[in-house]
């Protein structure tokens, strides 16, 4: 289950002019400030660590803004991530059941518990059975409803499981 979207995207990016003549690896300088939105969400949604691929550049452009020199590039990228919406099914392990309901996530590549997991998945006691389940148990989930918060390390989803 590829739980991820490769989604192509488009930037506007300035850097220090002192930080180019330092490091002439431009692509570089541009790759590692990209870097700063992965394993966090943004409104592309979560952005998977290391799949940030630049495809295209635009030549710089040279700006003075505050007496600071800049070079401004116009920058094409792919990324992967994960963009949840309601009606989505998810397979997912339970981590914990408390008496509101089940906390689950979702494993993906070499994520094996909640603490780590781009997606936590709360099932409300009303959307389940509480008694039925046990930790580590393998359940299906339909998303309906869920809230990404900007920057966060993990978006939150509420489910109900699909026998």
């Amino acid at each position: 289950m590829d739980i991820f979207t490769e989604q192509i995207l488009t930037k506007t990016i300035q850097i220090k002019y002192k930080d180019i003549t330092k490091n002439r690896n431009i692509d570089g300088i541009i790759q590692n400030e990209l870097k700063k939105n992965e394993g966090k969400s943004t409104k592309e949604g979560y952005i998977l660590k290391d799949s940030i691929e630049i495809i295209q550049r635009s030549i710089g452009k040279m700006l003075t803004i505050n007496k600071e020199s800049l070079i401004q590039y116009k920058v094409t990228y792919k990324i992967k991530s994960i963009l949840p919406k309601i009606g989505d099914k998810y397979e997912c392990y339970i981590q914990n059941i408390t008496k509101m309901g089940l906390l689950c996530f979702v494993k993906i590549e070499n994520i094996e518990d909640i603490t780590n997991s781009p997606l936590l998945i709360i099932v409300p006691k009303e959307y389940c059975k509480i008694d039925k389940y046990k930790e580590g148990d393998k359940i299906n989930s339909t998303i309906i409803d869920f809230r990404i918060k900007y920057m966060s390390p993990q978006i939150q989803l509420i489910g109900k499981i699909e026998d």
